[in-house]
């Protein structure tokens, strides 16, 4: 391309469209007597002017270039030196050391103007040289002592941005400083740092905020909301008062005149937490929440010291689900104390007594004070309870055994209703039996037949429809309002049998005692004996039912909450009362080569408030 335009400053020329030289520069409008080459001093006057007009093409108005050719690597070149300047004792407005605009012009037809830039500084380097100190944009000010010499009166910042409304309310833009790496080939590199202040001499902090904030300041804190920060973070929404954090606190500091607080959130299926950590470990503590169970958990020394289920019951010692508001896992100390506290209408208080021997109290919320442990009431370390003297006293061992001891005995109260229970749980009685056991009362034709059992063992044996004439007393430990149970024993004598089962059938009547006015006249239902088929299980059990002589035993039920052609009303039931029962052997439905069965007992399980009977009327008895 052809030079346009070119200045020869040695010898102050300058040549327009040619490359030979012609006439010395001098526009001078108003000057002293050593005017520059270019000289204007008249008031917004242009002392250059260069206007260039391209069409479709890349347009350069000015391009200046200062290359060095010496090797003297002491020198150094501008590619342009822009000055404004007054002169001594003049005043100035402004002075611009350079004004560098990129302006649209459309005001009548519509333009895009894809990428517009007030200015852009550029640096590159080819590939034989080293840059030892790069500065893409140094901003540089020169200051003096404002004590002795010249100052600046009001502010001064080192770079100022300012976005200036032209029209109406003007636009917000993304950003005051925008950093970016990009490249021009392979490769894409950003800056190691956005903004490094590790050499920065400062005064206050590094960053200021909008808001009175600050970042870094002299003792290397940072203040949200504060110009002072009292810590190495201080989030100041409100001053709290005349308080300060303690040095041993103060790296984190949330501080308002109102609540304050810090919040983790987290997806409903993830945990938030607060980490506590040194060189040993990264998790020694830590306090933790979980939405999904809403559990609420503290660790120490990475083993749980609390934890706190969804309905707010504690675990103290493991992670354990807690089976009560609170469950320790471990032992409890209870501080010594002189008195319980002052009485609460809700709640009581266990506390060990400052006087020896130190007892164990609990104090009600009525402020009455029971004793829980004394010197003859205790729990010793082989975890025995006793209570007594030292002869003569009662022992509950480890293992539940009551042990009276000396001249101490158990004693059971005679009162009505009382008497020993199995458990708690239902049943809560044992069980007894009223024996039927059967003879030949039977003398007609449905009598069963006296033989030979097993070698000189006789025993009744029983034919279908034979039957046996049973009397049963209700005693006087039976438990009013309970069911009876009938039950047959009996078995077969032969070792062919092969499976099958037993039919029974009953009649059975029943009278209250005491020639009472209602209940003593011998009746079932609706003035009939109650009666009902019943059947053995299959003897084919897959166990040992198809034994030689093993005995069977098959139960019903002959009692219910109300009478029934069937059942007695349990609650007609008394001491002294009487049952008569005719019971028959319906049917042999044993398959193989059995014998006919034999009928041992026929007798009632009852439910007993006097006798130590067993849980249960069937196995596991004393389950």
């Amino acid at each position: 391309m052809a030079n346009i335009f070119r200045i020869d400053r040695p010898n102050n020329t300058i040549a327009l469209g040619t490359t030979g030289t012609i006439t010395d520069i001098g526009f001078k409008h108003t000057a002293g007597s050593q005017a520059s080459p270019i000289d204007v001093t008249n008031t917004r006057q242009h002392g250059f002017e260069i206007h260039y007009s391209g069409n479709n093409y890349n347009v350069t108005a000015i391009r200046a270039r200062a290359q060095l050719v010496t090797t003297d690597t002491s020198a150094s070149a501008q590619g342009a030196l822009l000055q404004a300047v007054n002169n001594d004792g003049i005043n100035a407005g402004v002075l611009n050391g350079a004004l560098i605009e990129a302006i649209g012009k459309s005001t009548t037809t519509a333009a895009t103007i894809t990428m517009m830039r007030g200015c852009l500084i550029n640096t590159e380097w080819s590939a034989k040289d080293t840059v030892t100190d790069l500065r893409v944009l140094h901003v540089r000010t020169h200051t003096r002592d404002a004590a002795t010499e010249g100052y600046v009166s009001g502010t001064g910042y080192g770079i100022y941005i300012e976005n200036e409304a032209v029209g109406g309310n003007g636009q917000a833009l993304d950003a005051g400083i925008y950093f970016k790496g990009t490249n021009l080939s392979a490769g894409n590199k950003a800056y190691t740092y956005g903004v490094d202040f590790s050499g920065a001499t400062y005064g206050t902090a590094d960053i200021k905020l909008s808001n009175n904030g600050v970042i870094n300041n002299i003792s290397g804190q940072t203040g949200l909301g504060t110009p002072s920060p009292d810590g190495t973070l201080h989030v100041h929404t409100a001053s709290a008062g005349s308080v300060t954090a303690i040095a041993a606190a103060d790296d984190l500091i949330i501080e308002n005149n109102d609540n304050a607080g810090i919040s983790i959130l987290t997806p409903n299926n993830k945990i938030g937490g607060i980490y506590f950590g040194d060189p040993d470990s990264s998790i020694r503590g830590q306090i933790l929440y979980g939405h999904a169970a809403d559990t609420f958990t503290i660790v120490s020394n990475q083993g749980v010291a609390l934890f706190i289920d969804s309905n707010r019951n504690f675990t103290l010692g493991s992670s354990g689900t807690p089976q009560s508001r609170l469950t320790v896992e471990g032992t409890i100390t209870l501080t010594e104390q002189a008195a319980a506290e002052s009485s609460s209408a809700t709640y009581g208080q266990v506390w060990t007594k400052t006087a020896t021997p130190n007892e164990l109290w609990f104090t009600d919320d009525t402020s009455v004070d029971r004793m829980l442990s004394t010197a003859t009431h205790y729990v010793t370390d082989a975890s025995i309870f006793h209570h007594g003297d030292s002869t003569n006293y009662t022992k509950i061992t480890a293992t539940g055994d009551i042990h009276p001891v000396g001249s101490a005995f158990l004693v059971f109260e005679k009162a009505s209703g009382n008497g020993i229970k199995v458990d708690q749980a239902t049943p809560t009685f044992g069980f007894a039996d009223l024996l039927g056991d059967q003879f030949s009362r039977n003398t007609g034709g449905t009598k069963p037949t006296l033989t030979t059992y097993n070698g000189d063992v006789d025993a009744w044996q029983f034919s279908d429809g034979d039957e046996a004439y049973l009397t049963y007393h209700i005693p006087h430990d039976y438990v009013p309002g309970t069911d009876i149970h009938l039950h047959i024993h009996w078995s077969q004598n032969n070792t062919g049998a092969t499976g099958g089962t037993i039919d029974f059938k009953y009649f059975a009547v029943y009278a209250k005692g005491h020639n009472q006015a209602s209940g003593s006249v011998f009746t079932g239902f609706s003035g009939n004996p109650i009666t009902a088929t019943f059947s053995s299980i299959d003897i084919n059990d897959a166990g040992s039912g198809l034994n030689q002589y093993q005995q069977h035993i098959t139960e019903i039920t002959i009692s219910g909450a109300s009478a029934t052609s069937a059942l007695f009303d349990r609650d007609d039931f008394e001491p002294d009362g009487v049952i008569e029962l005719t019971l028959e052997m319906d049917a042999n439905n044993l398959t193989g080569t059995p014998s006919d069965p034999f009928i041992h007992y026929a007798d009632i399980h009852y439910q007993t408030t006097g006798l130590i009977g067993t849980k249960s009327r069937t196995p596991d008895f004393y389950a």
